[in-house]
């Protein structure tokens, strides 16, 4: 998933599966981001439908992007 490019930076963002925080909040914190960043992370997911949300705030407020996935294995969170 891609955040749009943007001339603030981005502060910290914030994963969601199916409306749960997934990701811990040391890894949430980031440097400053101007423009564009990847970011590679691990998201547990449920069996069947999960619907992921990535939040990326800056000084103007947050960005959301959301997807929805479905996933046939072993649920991963607890």
């Amino acid at each position: 998933m891609n955040i749009a490019e943007n001339t603030l930076a981005i502060q910290r963002f914030e994963v969601y599966v199916n409306s749960r925080l997934v990701i811990p909040q040391k890894v949430r914190k980031i440097h400053p981001i101007i423009a564009r960043h990847k970011r590679t992370l691990e998201v547990p997911l449920e069996t069947g439908e999960n619907r992921i949300s990535i939040l990326a705030f800056n000084d103007l407020g947050k960005t959301t992007t959301k997807v929805t996935v479905y996933y046939d294995g072993e649920s991963k969170i607890r």
